[in-house]
């Protein structure tokens, strides 16, 4: 019996056996380990499409709020031009009404001398 073969040292093919059996052991602890791995993997990767799908939904409804905001400007700047445009016809019918005003009021007052130059006045009230 050689030392290696020992009864404490067991035999060869059972030191074999031992140390392929710890590895089996390990590679399953590895095997466990990788899949609870995978399993937070899997987890994480699908946190993070849900995640993706609220942003999708919420860059859409952002898009669409832009989409009116840029409406109503154009609605708005479609206002201001128009509400311009009145003004500007207003102040010149204006500035036309101001000078027909004028020229009624040189008119009226023309009259009203021709008139008072054609009518006698009444002699003043004597004092008694």
């Amino acid at each position: 019996m050689t030392p290696s073969d020992s009864p404490q040292n067991g035999s060869r093919l059972d030191r074999i056996e031992r140390g392929l059996e710890m590895l089996l052991q390990s590679v399953a602890k590895h095997d466990a380990h990788l899949a609870a791995l995978d399993q937070k993997i899997a987890e994480i990767l699908e946190s993070q499409a849900a995640a993706e799908n609220r942003m999708e939904a919420r860059i859409d409804a952002l898009d669409g709020k832009l989409d009116r905001i840029g409406d109503e400007m154009l609605e708005f700047r479609q206002d201001l031009k128009q509400l311009l445009t009145a003004q500007v016809l207003l102040n010149d019918a204006q500035q036309r009404t101001d000078a027909k005003v004028a020229q009624l009021t040189d008119n009226v007052n023309a009259l009203v001398r021709v008139v008072d130059d054609l009518i006698p006045r009444p002699p003043p009230p004597r004092a008694t």
